[in-house]
């Protein structure tokens, strides 16, 4: 997963990565595997210099400027 997201991140100029917490605990039983996932995208993210990471809320008060 987390190749797919660096060769969609590094091809495109704005990348929108969704997701839900209900995908992290299938029956209530937190999925271990897929949470270490997450963990690996988010340390990914914050460690590129290159790569700003924005929320839904910020990007409609329009204080982001996408090139």
């Amino acid at each position: 997963m987390l190749d797919e997201i660096i060769r969609t991140v590094n091809s495109r100029q704005v990348t929108v990565l969704v997701t839900h917490w209900w995908e992290y605990f299938s029956n209530g039983i937190p999925n271990e595997i897929f949470i270490q996932r997450l963990h690996e995208t988010a340390e990914y993210l914050a460690s590129q210099d290159d790569i700003e990471v924005i929320s839904f809320a910020d990007l409609a008060k329009g204080g982001v400027e996408l090139n």
